[in-house]
This record gives C-alpha cells, structure tokens and sequence, in this order.
C-alpha cells in the first residue's frame, strides 16, 4: 500500500467520496449538529477555513483529517482500511504539519483513546467521556527556539 496524504481543496473531485465517507460513519454526531443530510454536511465543510486533508492508496480514498490552528479534528479511517497503519500515518502528517505549534490539541471519545495516547498525546480534560481532550506538546519547538537564541548570542558575541 503506497498512501498519499493530500490537500483537498487541491483535489476536488474526491470532496463528495469525503462527503459521504465520513457521514455514512459519523450520522449520529452530525445529527447533534443540526446536519441532516449529506449536502448540510458539505456545506458545513465548505464553510470553515479548516484544511481538510485525504489519504489515498492509489485512488482509492481511505481516510482523512483537517485542523484549524492547533486543532486536529475528522480523523477517519474507512472500516475496511483500518489496522494497516493508516490511522498513525494520518497522525503523523497531521503532527508533521502543524510542527511550529507547541501544543497541538484535539477531542476524542473513550473509544479512541488508546489510540491517540499511542500517537504521543495525552488526556488534559476527561470530564466528559464524550469529548475528552487531548494534548501533545512540541518539545522540539523548544529545543530549536533555544538553540536559535545559543547561535544568534553566539554570533552577536
């Protein structure tokens, strides 16, 4: 499997198999929203500023993900793709992208905990077992910020 994580606002023509990947999976959540149908749920994405990224083997669309700031959210991967790795390639990306932000953040539920724990984040609000919030902290921000300030004292010496 050669997976490809790509924007999709740069590759439309996948936005209505995004469309109907994610409804068909999370109907229930969508319905607490207000969005009924499938074209409710497109608009909704259409609306936000979120990027939406898709993974692709070959060209088949088997996941995805968006984020807004430092907030990574629609982590889906197809059932029948699921324990290939997928899901951590997906994080991974996401996390790759969003690098320059010390706190990276997200929401999950009970069911998806131990994933995203796996994936290096950790449970900074449970108090709703619905919508736990999780964090991951760049360190390696840290780490590139001081050694910028040790070369620029350095070559300002």
């Amino acid at each position: 499997m050669k997976l490809r994580i790509i924007l999709l606002k740069d590759n439309l023509e996948y936005f209505d198999e995004f469309v109907n990947m994610i409804y068909d999976e999370w109907k229930d959540i969508y319905h607490m929203y207000d969005l009924h149908t499938k074209i409710q749920v497109s608009e909704f994405y259409n609306k936000f500023k979120q990027r939406i990224y898709i993974a692709l083997d070959d060209k088949t669309l088997v996941g995805c993900y968006s984020f807004s700031h430092n907030t990574i959210s629609d982590v889906f991967v197809a059932r029948e793709y699921r324990k290939y790795g997928i899901g951590h390639n997906i994080m991974n990306d996401a996390i790759r992208r969003l690098f320059y932000y010390y706190t990276v953040r997200l929401y999950c539920d009970k069911k998806t905990l131990k994933f995203y724990k796996d994936c290096g984040f950790e449970v900074a609000d449970a108090s709703d077992p619905n919508m736990i919030l999780m964090i991951r902290r760049n360190h390696m921000l840290v780490v590139m910020i001081v050694a910028i300030l040790i070369i620029v004292s350095l070559v300002c010496l």
